[in-house]
């Protein structure tokens, strides 16, 4: 009889522990940012802090889902102390998960030396080579990679290029140097405003 007693306080114990583990697990989850994990991450050059966005993200009126986050997190931290092989190798146990890392890693790096000959990287993901969808990222992440005006004029690799993005050269070129001057260039009033705000927007944001 003292026996059973004793193994009912040992399970009574362990189940105790158990809560308190992921209770402690949950509320850092909660208590740990988007911004403090990125900022955090980018300083001890790991994605840990990042991973640990397990818990959804209230602002404003609007609920942000971990599955998105922690991807972006990850790939956008990732590229700041990392290189393209880098980007390259990141994993995560859901195949979709990995490849938004990857993803947002080689869009960071780009931004971040300026380079949109990375951007050709995102055609060698887990992605169907041959969906439009390859060639629209791969816009995107050189929209925000360009640093010389003539880029906007020649284009890149794909079609969609010259149409779209060119349209926005100037902005993409005054947030990604982050110069209100270049924004003067545009004529009309309107989209010259918006690019204004723009470069103060993306200057003052932490990813």
């Amino acid at each position: 009889m003292k026996h059973l007693s004793e193994q009912k306080n040992r399970t009574l114990k362990i189940l105790i522990s158990i809560t308190i583990l992921l209770t402690a697990v949950l509320a850092c989850g909660s208590a740990v940012s988007p911004e403090f994990a990125f900022q955090t991450s980018k300083i001890t050059k790991t994605s840990v802090w990042c991973r640990l966005l397990i818990m959804p993200q209230i602002g404003g009126d609007s609920i942000a889902m971990p599955k998105y986050i922690r991807p972006y997190c990850v790939g956008k931290s990732h590229a700041q102390f990392s290189t393209i092989e880098g980007c390259m190798e990141l994993s995560a146990p859901d195949k979709d998960d990995a490849y938004d890392m990857r993803h947002h890693c080689i869009d960071a790096l780009a931004h971040r030396h300026l380079n949109p000959e990375l951007c050709s990287h995102i055609k060698e993901l887990n992605y169907d080579p041959h969906s439009s969808a390859v060639d629209l990222y791969q816009d995107r992440c050189r929209a925000w990679s360009i640093s010389r005006e003539e880029q906007c004029l020649t284009g890149f690799l794909t079609e969609g290029w010259r149409e779209g993005v060119a349209e926005d050269c100037f902005e993409y070129l005054a947030i990604n140097h982050q110069d209100h001057s270049i924004c003067q260039r545009i004529k009309d009033e309107q989209k010259r405003s918006y690019c204004l705000e723009s470069v103060d927007r993306n200057g003052n944001t932490l990813y």
